[in-house]
């Protein structure tokens, strides 16, 4: 092997591997509206209402096959961005399995005006037979008015 071949072959090596795109091109198929390719690309480039849309469509199953594997892991890039919805989401999705890591989720979306996550934090303090925090109470109760 020539110096010039080996000294391609260990740059190329040692070339930083650019990250797989959070929805694989396959997912987002010529032949669909343009409207559906652009959600594709708005994910792609790490857009949290876009992943959050396609984690969703995933665990449902809608636009496509049913992953909720695929979904949860779209959903959570979103949440990680700080997509409130998608930090109540993660929070159901992991309810029953990370109930510690759902509440977490669901504190987050509460603090930040999301009054479906500040009812699940309700509900599972009474379900453990705790008294509810009363400042999440009145929380509730300010985003419900």
């Amino acid at each position: 092997m020539t110096s010039r071949v080996l000294a391609t072959l260990l740059m190329l090596l040692a070339a930083p591997v650019a990250a797989a795109p959070p929805v694989p091109p396959a997912e987002c198929p010529r032949g669909m509206r343009a409207s559906w390719r652009g959600l594709c690309d708005a994910a792609n480039r790490g857009e949290p209402a876009a992943l959050m849309t396609l984690g969703a469509w995933r665990v449902l199953g809608i636009n496509g096959p049913r992953d909720p594997a695929e979904g949860e892991r779209l959903i959570a890039l979103a949440a990680g961005a700080g997509h409130v919805r998608a930090r109540y989401a993660l929070g159901v999705l992991l309810a029953r399995r990370e109930p510690d890591a759902a509440r977490a989720h669901w504190r987050a979306a509460a603090a930040e005006g999301c009054i479906g996550a500040a009812i699940m934090l309700l509900r599972e303090e009474e379900a453990d037979g705790a008294v509810p925090d009363e400042a999440l109470r009145a929380r509730v109760a300010s985003l419900a008015a």
